[in-house]
């Protein structure tokens, strides 16, 4: 598909979500959120998902399985990748991206440091989940009060840093060298507070780690590269600004996911305004540095009051079979459950926008 077609077209939300959270007890049964599909030889698909249960309001990798995209079995070892485990750096295990390299199978994923933690953050952890819950409700009450809605995008890249395991099989995780891999960069860079949700592309025989990185203020996505997955550089500047004051984008951009169209690059990203509002929006590149924000963003925005979508649409993953193009997203309906939904790409008459 080019890109002139994927910009005219329209996103048809579908009613139903395509992995739901597990039964009361179970280490999901709170959220299921994030995915990352990817198709097998043997032609069936992966997805793999951030889980939060009820029980220890702990975040985990699981993974589940599919023959059409349509019915998804998850795994019965889930979570396979928790807090604790050998190599695996902090917890709130989250994002999981996986791709396949000199015969192996790297997963790079997000996480909180556990050092050093305030004695305010320790105590807020020890909490009940709906004292949590509450607790943060409340403070978001006081800052409409006082004119400022602090940004739910910021507070979760507090103290982030991304990870990396190893398999030959997808079935066994391992870290190869000491985590995390990639880390926040010295105070008083944009991305000095926190960085998280890998987007890995390969381009020309090497890789572009695109991230977000927060000042504590906003959050902007960020350009690393590599030749070998473990060794970064950092682009200095961002690639991807939030938008004008004012726009759905204005506190919080960041790249979740990249296809690659027959003529260009088409990025999925999430973005946030000041009052706490997600949506999902396009973004272009012909080399895959430079990118621009499709005019007509955004593409997905919450849903009506009932629906599973109706307070947060965010974490995109666009994948591609054959002709079909679908967006994997997380959704949270009323309750703050969170469940992986699908939007499906639907072409239109094209109409000559691009320059």
């Amino acid at each position: 598909m080019k890109l002139d077609t994927l910009l005219h077209g329209a996103w048809l939300k579908d009613p139903y979500p395509v992995l739901d959270v597990g039964p009361k007890g179970a280490w999901d049964d709170l959220m299921v959120d994030c995915p990352f599909v990817l198709s097998r030889r043997d032609g069936e698909y992966l997805l793999f998902y951030t889980g939060h249960g009820s029980k220890n309001h702990e975040w985990a990798i699981g993974r589940a399985c599919s023959a059409d995209l349509d019915h998804w079995v998850k795994d019965r070892d889930n979570p396979f990748l928790s807090p604790g485990q050998p190599g695996i750096c902090g917890k709130h295990i989250d994002g999981a991206v996986v791709l396949f390299f000199r015969k192996k199978f790297f997963l790079f994923f997000e996480s909180v440091d556990e050092c050093p933690i305030s004695i305010v953050h320790r105590l807020a952890d020890a909490l009940p989940y709906p004292l949590r819950s509450w607790g943060g409700f409340c403070k978001r009450k006081i800052g409409r009060l006082l004119g400022y809605v602090p940004s739910q995008a910021v507070r979760h890249a507090s103290r982030r840093s991304i990870g990396l395991v190893m398999s030959d099989d997808m079935l066994h995780w391992s870290a190869g060298r000491a985590n995390p891999v990639f880390r926040a960069s010295e105070a008083g860079r944009w991305d000095s507070s926190g960085v998280f949700s890998p987007c890995i592309l390969p381009v020309d025989g090497k890789f572009y780690l695109f991230y977000g990185g927060s000042n504590g203020k906003t959050i902007q996505t960020g350009l690393a590269e590599s030749h070998d997955l473990y060794s970064w550089e950092k682009n200095p500047d961002p690639v991807l600004s939030p938008g004008v004051d004012g726009s759905w984008d204005e506190s919080s951009v960041i790249i979740v996911s990249i296809l690659r169209l027959e003529d260009a690059y088409i990025a999925f990203y999430e973005g946030q305004d000041r009052h706490n509002q997600y949506a999902v929006g396009l973004a272009f590149s012909f080399d895959g540095r430079r990118w621009e924000k499709y005019g007509k963003n955004p593409i997905l925005t919450k849903g009506s009051p009932g629906a599973y979508d109706e307070r947060i649409v965010n974490s995109p993953h666009g994948f591609q079979r054959g002709n079909e193009i679908f967006c994997f997203y997380g959704a949270s309906n009323f309750k703050m459950e969170g469940r992986c939904m699908r939007a499906r790409f639907s072409a239109k008459s094209p109409e000559k926008i691009l320059p």
